[in-house]
């Protein structure tokens, strides 16, 4: 998922995170969300942040449920232009 936000006069510097997390029951895509994902979109707009927060949680849900597989490859960019999200 690609975002094309507008981030207001707030600068946000360019950030970048590659990692993989270990999916299961007792995998918690919202402890993913606030440890590792949400402190790179410091300085968006809040409704540009609920909207990845959304994004991610049912991408990172779906791969939890549905994939079999035993890991998530994640990454994260985040530009003063886009925000890409892939899992």
């Amino acid at each position: 998922v690609t975002f094309s936000p507008t981030l207001g006069s707030q600068s946000t510097s360019a950030s970048a995170a590659d990692f993989i997390e270990e999916l299961g029951p007792e995998f918690s895509e919202a402890d993913v969300w606030v440890q590792r994902v949400k402190p790179l979109l410091a300085g968006c707009q809040e409704n540009v942040v609920l909207l990845c927060e959304y994004s991610f949680t049912e991408m990172m849900n779906n791969a939890n449920d549905h994939s079999g597989a035993p890991h998530a490859s994640v990454r994260v960019e985040v530009t003063e232009e886009i925000i890409s999200i892939e899992i």
